[in-house]
């Protein structure tokens, strides 16, 4: 009897400790806690609660008097917000908006996934 509880307690724990048990184990401490939602929940933000923020943070700029006619990034990331930037471009665009210096380098980075585009009065042009 002492023998099948050893073998059974030493299978458990090599069984136990296997790679697909830990992550078993953490997807089963984060569906309890939570912790697996919060990182979804950062990367799957509102895409107009992301425009709000961009149009205030290009309206703040105005109000700063900030030339917009360049076309600067505005966020990179926006503050708050890191998986989207917010950029200014010409509405129609124009080939200076294409240029590489001229657009957010976290999206070019690949660090942002997603971007806003605004035009020089903060109205959006384009989101992806």
């Amino acid at each position: 009897m002492k023998k099948i509880s050893a073998i059974i307690f030493l299978s458990a724990l090599f069984f136990g400790c296997s790679p697909q048990a830990n992550q078993e184990a953490n997807s089963a401490v984060d569906a309890a806690t939570g912790l697996g939602a919060a990182k979804t929940k950062i990367e799957q933000v509102d895409p107009q609660l992301a425009i709000i923020k961009c149009q205030d943070v290009c309206r703040s700029e105005l109000m700063k008097g900030t030339d917009l006619s360049a076309g600067p990034c505005l966020g990179n990331p926006i503050p708050g917000i890191p998986q989207w930037v917010c950029d200014v471009a010409h509405n129609p665009r124009q080939a200076v908006d294409n240029l590489p210096e001229h657009q957010c380098s976290a999206f070019r980075g690949g660090q942002a996934k997603h971007f806003i585009e605004l035009d020089e009065q903060c109205g959006v042009i384009k989101t992806n």
